[in-house]
């Protein structure tokens, strides 16, 4: 490798003057363990263990076009005579051939000096290393934007970090509904999407869809942030939040398992649906057709649905499949529980104690402090003492030594 860069051998007298070691030409009379590089000869005279991988030199600062900005790496013995000289003599090779072609390309500057140059990150230090770049060390703990949702942060003060909202408590039913409707003489899809508003912050924790056909079959939901228009056909877009299959009879409310993960929507922002059925063959999802797509159909105070599209694809992503032109309308109910806010009470504060100034002078003189009495004395001067309302005022002057 040293060749590559234009250094010879380091008993090569004609590149090194005086040579670095002596092995190629002569051993020395005691030749240690590492005390050689590997441009030596060394390994003639005492074998392999001899050599230290190095080329001897590291480069400290400075112009590393001479040896002054180097050191030498420690090697034992005295075999070997200023080494730094390899580093030196390979890095003026390597820069006169690019200098001739590339000028500048060795023309390095450094990053930083010291920490201060490095502009520290959300919860990351940027320290200046030894090879003046900065470097980012480990995410502090229980800081918001580590990513980790750690020590007191919520789902309100620290979302970035994945925080979850509380869930409530449905499995006794005490949850609330928003039902869209039950036709009796609509239409059954394979594939209903609409979306939700989020009047309140809440999490979804259900959905019952509507069949019209008993039989049995597979349904699926994927969900998304934000609305799902630009994301019909794209996988990536959505997460499959539930897929089972089921078996039904005619004209069913069908109530899907409580969703395993949470699908939080905070108050004001929206959330899209992807609801596939194949139960009887696909064509067995009531929905209503006619609508205006992107239009309110249902709201209470809690949240809005929107009428939304239906289609042939099961699943996001799928070919051979398409979406119904004009708005269609998801016949179901959505389940969902209020997340309660974590903003603590308002702390009502204690009562205060009015004093005159009579008895503020009362106060210090039966203390004996006669520091305070000079300060208060001092205050009086300024006219700053009429605006003390309370005792509380008082309370880091009594703390100062008395006199």
């Amino acid at each position: 490798m040293g060749h590559n860069f234009g250094s010879g051998h380091t008993h090569d007298n004609t590149q090194y003057d005086p040579v670095v070691d002596t092995c190629g030409t002569a051993c020395p009379a005691s030749v240690p363990s590492d005390s050689a590089t590997i441009m030596s000869y060394c390994h003639q005279c005492a074998g392999y263990g001899s050599i230290e991988y190095t080329f001897g030199g590291t480069y400290v600062s400075g112009d590393r076009k001479v040896a002054s900005s180097y050191s030498n790496v420690p090697l034992a013995g005295s075999v070997t005579n200023n080494a730094k000289r390899v580093n030196v003599e390979m890095y003026n090779h390597v820069r006169t051939m690019t200098d001739s072609t590339f000028p500048g390309c060795l023309d390095v500057t450094p990053k930083c000096q010291v920490n201060s140059d490095c502009p520290d990150e959300a919860c990351q230090t940027n320290v200046c290393t030894e090879y003046n770049t900065c470097e980012l060390e480990a995410p502090s703990a229980d800081c918001c934007g580590n990513g980790v949702c750690d020590g007191q942060e919520d789902w309100q003060s620290c979302p970035q970090d994945g925080c979850s909202p509380p869930l409530g408590d449905c499995s006794a039913g005490g949850c609330p509904t928003i039902t869209t409707e039950f036709c009796s003489s609509c239409n059954g899809g394979i594939t209903n999407m609409f979306k939700v508003t989020a009047i309140s912050d809440l999490v979804i924790t259900r959905l019952t869809t509507f069949t019209y056909q008993a039989g049995s079959g597979a349904i699926k939901v994927f969900g998304k942030s934000g609305d799902f228009t630009g994301s019909e056909y794209n996988a990536a877009a959505w997460t499959q939040h539930y897929s089972g299959n089921i078996s039904v009879g005619s004209w069913s409310q069908v109530a899907l398992p409580r969703f395993t993960d949470t699908i939080f929507v905070p108050a004001g922002s929206s959330y899209s649906f992807y609801v596939s059925s194949t139960l009887s063959g696909g064509w067995n999802m009531l929905f209503t057709a006619g609508l205006t797509e992107d239009t309110v159909f249902t709201q209470n105070s809690d949240m809005q649905v929107y009428v939304g599209k239906g289609g042939t694809c099961v699943s996001p992503g799928d070919g051979g499949c398409g979406m119904y032109s004009g708005g269609v309308l998801f016949n179901g109910v959505l389940e969902y529980s209020i997340v309660a806010s974590s903003t603590p009470a308002p702390v009502t504060p204690g009562p205060t104690v009015s004093l005159s100034l009579c008895d503020m002078c009362f106060l210090i003189v039966s203390l004996h402090n006669c520091l305070i009495f000079h300060i208060l004395l001092k205050l009086c001067d300024s006219q700053i003492l009429p605006t003390i309302q309370s005792l509380q005022a008082l309370l880091p002057m009594l703390q100062t030594q008395e006199v």
